[in-house]
């Protein structure tokens, strides 16, 4: 049944998520069943201000220049870790 049967290497772990495929109510293909789920999953992730890997990408697309400026930068990053007990300077540097 599985048209995702190349991302799995172990046997259970594809057998399982079979199970949930088959769990989903409708009468769609399997694939258009996932894509439903998914984009439930993705709009309640929005809902909480968690973002998908594919609007990540696209931040990190349209925010790689001023980061890489960034790190540029002798003192990117750098930060201050203080506790009762000690203070330390944390660098990639």
């Amino acid at each position: 049944m599985s048209i995702w049967k190349e991302f799995f290497d172990n046997e259970d772990d594809k057998y399982e998520f079979e199970q949930w495929l088959d769990s989903i109510p409708g009468d769609e293909t399997d694939e258009e069943k996932y894509n439903r789920e998914m984009e439930i999953q993705h709009a309640h992730e929005r809902e909480k201000g968690k973002y998908t890997d594919s609007e990540y990408e696209k931040w990190l697309e349209d925010n790689v220049d001023d980061m890489a400026e960034q790190q540029s930068n002798p003192e990117y990053p750098e930060w201050l870790v203080t506790t009762p007990n000690f203070t330390m300077v944390v660098s990639n540097n």
